[in-house]
Parts: structure tokens; C-alpha cells; sequence
């Protein structure tokens, strides 16, 4: 492929990375927002009411919940996503599409980011959606890294293992991050910090266990049985730490889903056959 095209092709992979980011760091927002019972920036504390029975719960007002953009601070972040998917990755798609004797290599990726944009007009409030659109993410940066020629072999079984992991807790999470937002955008006017672990069903406790303890524990494996791999095995730790702090900080779980593309790079560009 000729260059013009690789750049192409990486400028594609850099997008999915940075409007995933991008939808971290808002996931990040509205979970802080959550963990403080919905008082995360309220300025009128009148307009919350402690509910009889239900323990450490809050009501907000509609008045609150309507202005939420002024206090909400990932806002801007996901109209960079949404700009990023629904535009630029289309825009450099069709240009890569017209490389020459290269449609191979380029039709998966136009195929990744068309699955991306079809999965994102629901992901905001459908969790199978969401995961999909996860999924179609780390496929348009695989499939753009394979079109600019950086992928030349599949990783060993067990540093594919690792990849995996780390996709499907992203997976995982944007499923658990779709049906909260679905609750706290609907008709709804509770919001209270256990919904991380009731509204959100089993889709954040899987993102823990697979971010905080397998990505990291089969990158351990991998460096055991191969003796290199440290990048993997780096790349796979900072993912569990994020993972921790990403319910604190929205630059953690921005920092989150940056890593999970660094541990898939990692295993892609790095990683030794075993």
C-alpha cells in the first residue's frame, strides 16, 4: 500500500482510540456524578431530599437533571466522540477505500467502522449495543493497524488470551455504562450510588474481575512462559489500576480505556510466539 494510505490507516486506528477515550472520560464523569448520589457540582443542595427507608439515596429535581450539561464535565468529551465516530472515521474510511489494488486490506477496516457507526446510534441506552460498538472500536483499530502493514503475524494463543481479556472487559463496561445511562436519562428521577451495582446488572462486576485480576494475572503467564512480554504485562497493570479509579476520575477512566488499547497494541506489535 502506498504511504499516503498507511498514514490513512493510522489515522484511523488513532480515532478509534481517541473517541473511545473520549466516551471514557464521560463514562468516568456520570459514574463520579453517581458515586456522590447525584450531588457531584449541584450547587442548590435544596433540590435534593433524602428518601424515607432507602438509606444513602437522593432525589434531584428535573430542573437539575435538565441543566446538567453545566455541571456535568465530560459533556464536551462525548460531543468529541460523537464528532469523531460519526464523521471523521466515515470521511477517512471512504478515502482508504480508494487505494489502489489494496481493497483486502481496506474493506475489513471500512467494514469495522461501518459496524461502529450502525451499533453507535444505540449505544447510548441499548447495553448489547454498546458492547458491539466496544467491540467494533478495537476492530477498527486492529484491522487499521493490519492495513498499514504493522501487523504481520497472529499473536500466540495465550497473548491473544490477553487481548481478549481486555476487550471484553471493555465490553463489559460499555454495557454496564449504557444501562445506567439509559436509567439516569429516562424518565427517572433517583439516583443513587448503588446503582452501580443494580442498575448496571452484571456488566460492571465482570469489567472488574476481567481489568483488576485476568488481563493482568494471564499477562503474568505470558511473561512467565515466554520470559519477555513485559510490555504486555506493563501495559495489562496500569489497565487494572485504571480500572480501580476510574469510578474517582473521569482522566482515569479515560486513562482506562487508553490502556485497554495499549495492552491490544502490546500483543499485536510486541508479543513473541509461544
Amino acid at each position: 500500500m502506498l504511504r499516503p494510505y498507511r498514514v490513512l490507516a493510522l489515522l484511523i486506528a488513532a480515532q478509534a482510540v481517541v473517541q473511545s477515550v473520549a466516551a471514557g472520560f464521560f463514562a468516568g464523569a456520570l459514574y463520579r456524578w453517581i458515586a456522590t448520589d447525584g450531588a457531584e457540582g449541584v450547587g442548590d443542595h435544596s433540590a435534593l431530599r433524602a428518601l424515607p427507608g432507602e438509606g444513602p439515596v437522593m432525589a434531584l429535581d428535573r430542573m437539575v437533571l435538565d441543566s446538567a450539561e453545566r455541571w456535568l464535565s465530560g459533556g464536551a468529551a462525548l460531543t468529541v466522540h460523537r464528532i469523531t465516530e460519526l464523521w471523521v472515521a466515515p470521511l477517512l474510511a471512504v478515502a482508504l477505500l480508494t487505494a489502489p489494488h489494496a481493497w483486502r486490506r481496506t474493506a475489513p477496516v471500512a467494514g469495522a467502522v461501518a459496524l461502529q457507526w450502525l451499533t453507535g446510534l444505540a449505544a447510548g441506552s441499548v447495553p448489547v449495543a454498546a458492547a458491539l460498538h466496544e467491540l467494533a472500536a478495537f476492530a477498527v483499530f486492529v484491522t487499521a493497524l493490519a492495513a498499514a502493514g504493522l501487523v504481520h503475524r497472529r499473536p500466540a494463543t495465550l497473548a491473544a488470551l490477553v487481548g481478549a481479556a481486555a476487550v471484553a472487559s471493555a465490553m463489559a463496561l460499555a454495557a454496564a455504562a449504557a444501562s445506567v445511562a439509559a436509567y439516569v436519562t429516562g424518565s427517572r428521577s433517583v439516583v443513587y450510588s448503588s446503582i452501580l451495582t443494580t442498575v448496571a446488572g452484571a456488566g460492571y462486576p465482570v469489567y472488574l474481575l476481567l481489568a483488576v485480576v485476568v488481563t493482568p494475572l494471564l499477562a503474568l503467564v505470558l511473561v512467565v512462559v515466554t520470559r519477555r512480554s513485559v510490555v504486555v504485562l506493563a501495559a495489562a497493570l496500569a489497565h487494572g489500576g485504571f480500572a480501580v479509579l476510574a469510578v474517582q476520575s473521569p482522566w482515569a477512566a479515560a486513562a482506562l480505556q487508553l490502556t485497554g488499547f495499549a495492552v491490544l497494541a502490546a500483543v499485536l506489535l510486541s508479543s513473541p510466539r509461544v
